[in-house]
């Protein structure tokens, strides 16, 4: 299950007299995906009103075996074709991507692809890939 935290940074200008608040997301666990499937996360932003403001959003892969790609999007389908915020297109062992909502997003979905993974697996399905996942989240 992931975790959501809230971080406090205070802000230099300001001389830390004002603190920011930053959510993010971690998936601690490793999560296991065989090679070739891909897994969408979903992160609801509770951002319903017209007012809303937008959202940059940084995310990363962190491979403990294979190798991925992923895709931001501010709606379903997420998939390379279909409402792409940001991507990491190059398979890497740590993918990084960035991507930004317009306002009134209420929701974030993350579209993670295992294009390699473990050959020495014992057992089918052969390649599996491990990752863990990190999202952090500045509203505009």
């Amino acid at each position: 299950m992931p975790h959501i935290y809230i971080q406090a940074e205070s802000k230099p200008d300001f001389d830390g007299k004002i603190i920011i608040m930053r959510p993010y997301v971690i998936i601690p666990d490793l999560v296991t995906l065989p090679f070739n499937n891909d897994v969408t996360l979903e992160m609801d932003l509770c951002l319903k009103k017209a007012s809303d403001p937008g959202v940059r959003v940084r995310t990363s892969v962190m491979a403990e075996s294979g190798v991925y790609t992923h895709y931001i999007c501010n709606g379903l389908p997420c998939t390379p074709d279909n409402n792409v915020i940001g991507a990491q297109t190059t398979p890497m062992p740590v993918a990084n991507a960035e991507g930004t909502t317009g306002r009134n997003t209420p929701k974030i979905y993350v579209a993670i692809f295992n294009a390699g993974g473990d050959p020495n697996s014992d057992k089918p399905p052969k390649y599996i890939g491990q990752f863990r996942f990190g999202a952090r989240f500045t509203f505009l």
